[in-house]
């Protein structure tokens, strides 16, 4: 058509094309012939062309303001995918789900999964119903969540497993239904608890309640400030107590109880191995001599008991070093220096019965000087 049209070829037939990977059938027979508006390097525009239908079926041309508006989808597309359908997506990446969507509030937030909520600025939750941040004021920020049901609130705060939280600013929790409530305090395993501030609780699961108190292991507790219990079903609950071992008990403030079933009762007590147990100190007894008292008297007070023992399992202590000998010394005294006063006690009452004369014998199992028959005589003013 028009002033120096040429047909140069036959028609092409064209039945479809792959596009985005994925194959299209195209409607329209075998064409019969072909229609040319110009010819090689001198074409023509075909203007004032009315929108032809858009349909699977349609074979009609389509105008230029049809394409223009074709392609204003393909550019949104490139910035904002809102649906997927279930079980699709695009590579290593899909969804199926018919739960609300996600909502990501926080500026700079990322929230993936159905009912997930970012709401933090700089947050992440990923998870259903995962929650990063507080909306609102006061709000938080850079927290993470990950897992179902996830809970990460304090504030530069990690939260992953399912049910985990952490509503404290720094906290970690990491496991199923861990719980970090203390300031950066770390919660790590199934059902752990940190509840103090700066508190450690590793294992499955522990309790960590005291400020900067340790709990690791399976079922061990640190109540007190600073308390350690390490190992399984310890129990740590004075201030600075210290219980290791299995089932072993620091029960006061100070109180360190090492081994399985150790006990450590009182404040400062120390109880060391298997099956200790401290009781309450002997205070004010006065050691006797011949039943002379000899001056020498418990302490009024003390400052904690260290038992190596119990009643029934007592244990003896070995390798002691001698200790100092005075009227002032409180070092421990080992079996030589013992042996040395009794050797010193033996001599003296040997020497006092060969002095006695008249058949007198020192005894040292009873420390008694016996069979004395010189007589005595009188001596008269």
């Amino acid at each position: 058509l028009g002033q120096g049209s040429t047909v140069a070829a036959a028609a092409v037939p064209t039945t479809g094309a792959t596009i985005g990977g994925t194959a299209y059938t195209f409607a329209g027979g075998a064409p019969a012939g072909v229609v040319s508006m110009g010819s090689a390097g001198n074409d023509r525009q075909i203007t004032n062309v009315a929108a032809g239908q858009l349909s699977g079926t349609s074979t009609d041309a389509v105008n230029g303001s049809q394409l223009f508006a074709t392609n204003q989808q393909v550019t949104a597309n490139s910035t904002a995918i809102t649906n997927i359908n279930n079980g699709g997506g695009i590579k290593y990446f899909h969804a199926n789900s018919t739960l609300a969507d996600s909502n990501a509030v926080g500026t700079d937030s990322i929230a993936v999964g159905p009912v997930a909520n970012a709401y933090g600025n700089s947050s992440i939750a990923q998870g259903l119903n995962a929650v990063a941040g507080v909306s609102g004021t006061p709000a938080t920020a850079n927290d993470i969540a990950l897992g179902n049901a996830a809970k990460a609130t304090g504030g530069n705060s990690i939260a992953q497993g399912t049910g985990a939280t952490a509503n404290s600013a720094g906290a970690i929790a990491i496991g199923q239904t861990a719980r970090a409530t203390g300031g950066k305090a770390v919660s790590i395993g199934v059902g752990n608890t940190a509840s103090g501030d700066g508190a450690v609780a590793i294992g499955d699961p522990n309790s960590a309640i005291g400020t900067g108190a340790i709990a690791m292991g399976a079922n061990n507790t640190s109540n007190g400030q600073g308390a350690v219990a390490l190992g399984n079903s310890n129990t740590a609950t004075g201030q600075g107590s210290v219980a290791l071992g299995n089932a072993s008990n620091a029960a006061a403030a100070g109180a360190v109880a090492l081994g399985d079933t150790a006990v450590a009762n009182n404040t400062n007590d120390v109880a060391l191995g298997s099956h200790s147990i401290t009781a309450a100190p002997h205070t004010g007894t006065t050691a006797q001599f011949g039943g002379t008292a000899a001056g020498v008297e418990a302490a009024a007070s003390t400052n904690g008991v260290v038992s190596v023992g119990a009643v029934g399992t007592e244990r003896q202590i070995q390798n002691v070093a001698a200790g100092v000998i005075s009227a002032t010394s409180t070092d421990a005294i080992n079996g030589s220096q013992l042996n040395s006063v009794v050797t010193g006690v033996n001599n003296l009452g040997t020497t006092t019965a060969s002095t006695l004369g008249g058949g007198a014998a020192y005894d040292p199992a009873t420390g008694n000087v016996a069979g004395f028959s010189q007589p005595i005589n009188s001596v008269s003013a």
